[in-house]
């Protein structure tokens, strides 16, 4: 679920100005994760507000990158491709809880729009094939599958011990 008060602990770290390169990419990806029929893609087309959170949090993502990694970022698919794109997730993650004070569950909906257009990446290279498509390394879907499910495992024990909530909340 959207938080307003989240987004805005990471709103300012957005990739700024966006290159073009990467604006093309993102558009892209948008027209992949939206066709309805796409034999390069897993499961059902999604909505707008879907895509846009996805590109949203990869701005965030690649503005993280450049501003604390210091990455020149110049292109989604050269980064989301990456073969150590699991590792610089799990440093991005590390820092939106232990910096950032985020929550595990926004956290983890940063890393499930990783992974997503970490498959998209990785199918723009294996289309275009070449040496790229050849070095391609497939663990790094898995990993972020599995930073994913040990976000989600955390949300869960972080919202059981929330005292933010009050105890006669109605959720309706």
């Amino acid at each position: 679920p959207y938080d307003e008060e989240e987004d805005a602990k990471v709103s300012n770290t957005a990739l700024s100005p966006v290159p073009p390169s990467v604006a093309a990419e993102l558009d892209k990806y948008e027209a992949h994760r939206m066709e309805p029929f796409n034999r390069l893609r897993e499961g059902a087309p999604v909505v707008t507000t879907t895509v846009e959170s996805d590109k949203g949090n990869a701005l965030r993502f690649l503005g993280y990158l450049q501003e604390q990694k210091g990455v020149q970022v110049k292109g989604v698919v050269h980064v989301f491709a990456s073969a150590s794109l699991a590792l610089a997730a799990q440093q991005f993650a590390k820092h939106l809880v232990d910096e950032r004070g985020l929550k595990y569950d926004t956290v983890g909906g940063y890393l499930l729009s990783i992974a997503s257009i970490a498959r998209f990446a990785h199918e723009a290279v294996k289309k275009t094939g070449g040496q790229a498509a050849s070095r391609l390394d497939s663990s790094v879907l898995a990993a972020l599958d599995s930073l994913h499910r040990q976000c989600r495992a955390q949300a869960r024990k972080q919202d059981a011990f929330d005292i933010d909530t009050p105890v006669n909340w109605l959720s309706w």
